[in-house]
């Protein structure tokens, strides 16, 4: 008998794996969301010594919040180039060792309040975050699991680790429930996990060893990945025209991210219990569109069909939630507007992937989670401006760059027709 492939349960357990490995490093992002204003603001557990009001205390606060996505930026497209160059698992296995000692590194930095470390742990582990672009190229490559059951799924477990890593870090350094816990466990625990994943990983996953590039690249040009980006999309105009809209819906969602609860809670005075339940309901919904939805849809329409119809409803859905007045309503547009956004995250992540050769899918994974990293620091700064100015002028204007996404698809989409 001739060798078989893969078969359907040996690529689930693999496909499991992933999966986890993308948990962890999403769980590592949302984890400090409730720790980092204990650090700097709460007596108890306070890293700065500085009021509030003074100068240093913005910038530091500032360079603490943007350290993880700065080592997002620059991490994910050279790890990603790498797994193309050396194959998958090697560089995999490496992120996940370093990842679990960046981790280890934040946590005993916050045990000892050393602001210094806890920045460079921070740095350190979002460059490691390049394995999440590794793991979904990988994904991607599945050969018994179709790539939109495999994309959507890893999208619905990023909106599962965005609903979980809060209430997970705001549980474990809570001290009123045990006097052992602080601030600092949370990240101890995530190091562990990320040993044990990295431990599942190389027993489990393939050996991947083949170099999916037909030449090398050489380190200088990994490292100017900007310049090897932007050669990329000359060589590859689609893909070019798919990592812009990519860019473009996830800066809208980011800045509904980021404000959305702010805009609920400066007109209705919410608590944090309410402003919970309101992410739940996002979440609930980002899980269902990401894991089901799209694949429902990709079997019903064409993929650029389903990529502008989520595309013009999630510009109308922020346009109404920042004109909408009634509570209630706001509820029910969450949850409607996190299906929507998960149809349109893993539609436009399957499309980047359709796009780009084998040779380059680490890579192209890579650019697409760094693009957005770096719109979400963008956006953080100009929608504070903006939210200043009217409350509801920043979801009126992630409603007009969700408007331009969808123009910018319909403009590939007619060039290449």
């Amino acid at each position: 008998m001739s060798p078989c492939p893969p078969t359907s349960r040996q690529e689930r357990w693999q496909f499991r794996c992933i999966v986890a490995i993308v948990f962890l490093g999403f769980l590592g992002i949302s984890i400090p969301y409730l720790l980092f204003p204990l650090l700097f603001f709460h007596p108890d557990y306070q890293i700065l010594n500085l009021p509030p009001s003074h100068p240093l205390f913005a910038i530091t606060l500032g360079a603490t919040l943007a350290a993880y996505p700065l080592g997002q930026f620059v991490g994910s497209p050279i790890f990603g180039s790498l797994s193309d160059q050396y194959g998958r698992k090697q560089p995999l296995v490496w992120t996940l060792l370093g990842a679990s000692l960046c981790y280890a590194l934040t946590a005993w930095a916050i045990a000892n309040y050393n602001l210094t470390l806890l920045i460079v742990g921070r740095l350190l582990a979002g460059m490691m975050e390049g394995n999440v672009a590794i793991a979904r190229a990988m994904a991607a490559e599945m050969v018994t699991i179709p790539k939109y059951e495999a994309l959507g799924k890893i999208n619905a477990t990023i909106s599962s680790a965005y609903l979980i890593g809060p209430i997970l870090g705001g549980l474990l350094s809570e001290s009123h429930i045990m006097d052992t816990l602080s601030p600092s466990i949370p990240f101890y625990l995530v190091s562990l996990l990320f040993v044990g994943t990295m431990i599942v990983a190389q027993q489990c996953l393939p050996r991947g060893s083949r170099s999916y590039l037909t030449s090398s690249i050489s380190w200088q040009e990994r490292c100017f990945f900007i310049r090897r980006m932007l050669s990329v999309c000359r060589t590859y105009p689609t893909l070019k025209h798919f990592l812009i809209s990519s860019t473009l819906i996830m800066l809208a969602v980011d800045m509904f991210y980021e404000f959305g609860p702010m805009y609920l809670t400066l007109n209705w005075q919410l608590s944090p219990l309410h402003l919970t339940v309101y992410n739940g309901v996002l979440c609930l919904g980002l899980v269902i569109g990401n894991g089901w939805v799209a694949r429902f849809l990709s079997k019903k329409v064409t993929p650029i069909r389903a990529l502008l119809s989520s595309s013009i409803s999630l510009s109308a859905l922020l346009l109404y939630i920042g004109c909408s007045h009634l509570l209630l309503v706001q509820k029910i547009l969450f949850g409607i507007i996190g299906l929507v956004i998960g149809v349109a995250n893993t539609s436009i992540t399957v499309q980047i992937s359709n796009a780009a050769p084998s040779s380059i899918q680490g890579e192209a994974m890579g650019f697409q989670l760094s693009l957005r990293v770096l719109g979400d620091a963008f956006i953080c700064f100009m929608g504070s401006v903006l939210f200043a100015v009217e409350a509801s002028f920043v979801l009126k204007c992630s409603s007009l760059v969700a408007l331009t996404a969808c123009y910018s698809l319909y403009r590939a989409h007619a060039k290449r027709g």
